[in-house]
């Protein structure tokens, strides 16, 4: 069952920001994984069904099911209920394989005795 691919969902987005732009292409990446995963899943579990299911058995019933399969695939990767995306993302960023979040500045390193940051 092949995967289908939506040119505009993940067409690169225009910005300046190329931090922006590479967390795009990271979550699309993570989000294909998932989507990948429930599509095995879900032809792993086509095969404990009887053939003269819910299409047939007639000549287009098998383009019908995979129709039918690859929108419930599309459906539980986006839900991302498996959480799969999310932990991938996490660990690669642990490994070091993708940049770290950025975070707010430790703006205490630029404190000196000359110039001391005082709390509000």
């Amino acid at each position: 069952m092949p995967l289908y691919v939506n040119p505009l969902e993940n067409a690169p987005i225009r910005t300046d920001d190329i931090q922006a732009l590479q967390k795009h292409r990271e979550s699309v990446a993570t989000k294909e994984l998932e989507k990948l995963f429930a599509s095995l899943l879900v032809k792993e579990m086509r095969k404990t069904v009887k053939e003269d299911g819910l299409f047939g058995s007639g000549p287009d019933a098998e383009l019908y099911q995979d129709f039918m399969d690859e929108t419930m695939t599309s459906a539980i990767a986006d839900g991302g209920h498996f959480g799969i995306a999310k932990m991938a993302e996490t660990q690669l960023r642990r490994d070091g394989l993708l940049p770290a979040e950025s975070k707010p500045a430790n703006l205490a390193m630029f404190s000196s005795k000359e110039f001391p940051l005082r709390s509000r």
